[in-house]
């Protein structure tokens, strides 16, 4: 169970990517047009399951652009780099005895409990890669205002992360215990989180002549 936030920000040398891009690329609609590339096997592409609609890319965006209007985000008062969506991946190991499509489905109704079915864009299993794994897309608006990264912050992301063990992992046998050592990836998400959190609370270490040397160190211990 990982989060990251979709957005044009290149704050710590992210690479910026919009809803429109991120949707296009769970529902394999770049990939249809431009070939696959990185680990995606468009030749299984055809067993993916998508399991809350749209099932369009350009029909995401445009429902997260209806949603904005609805609840009057002001698009005035957004930076060009603020948070489209955030983005849920959840996976499961391929030897694992558990029932996928079962765990994936309960994994889309938990998210729907917690942000509500109006927020979930998308969400979307993939099994043309080496392991099977769910995206889901979920539009930044709490308590019918736009909270942008705030839901997976340093603080929130551990929890959610809890939570979604308790309420789902678990019921399935999985197990959320902790690694002694980080990962490569799992040291990638935790970079991504705190340079989320400095730029949500605009810290000033973000602007002083220490950051170079500072992002060094974020990126070898986050």
């Amino acid at each position: 169970f990982s989060a990251k936030s979709i957005g044009e920000s290149k704050r710590g040398g992210r690479k910026p990517q919009s809803l429109l891009v991120a949707a296009s690329h769970n529902l394999r609609d770049h990939q249809a047009e431009h070939g696959a590339h990185d680990n995606i096997c468009l030749e299984q592409s055809h067993l993916n399951v998508i399991l809350h609609d749209p099932s369009q890319s350009g029909a995401v965006d445009a429902l997260a652009r209806e949603l904005k209007l609805k609840y009057a985000v002001p698009k005035r008062k957004l930076r060009k780099d603020h948070v489209q969506a955030l983005e849920f991946v959840i996976s499961v190991r391929r030897d694992s005895d558990v029932d996928e499509i079962a765990y994936f489905k309960a994994s889309t109704r938990w998210l729907i409990e917690v942000f509500g079915e109006e927020m979930l864009l998308s969400a979307v299993v993939h099994y043309d890669e080496a392991e099977p794994y769910m995206h889901a897309l979920v539009l930044p608006i709490m308590d019918g205002k736009y909270s942008g990264g705030a839901p997976i912050d340093m603080q929130n992301l551990p929890r959610l992360n809890r939570r979604f063990a308790d309420e789902v992992g678990k019921l399935f046998g999985f197990s959320f215990e902790p690694r002694a050592k980080l990962s490569s990836a799992q040291r990638n998400e935790a970079f991504n989180l705190v340079i989320d959190h400095l730029g949500t609370t605009d810290d000033p270490v973000l602007s002083s002549r220490i950051w170079r040397g500072v992002l060094e160190h974020i990126k070898s211990a986050p």
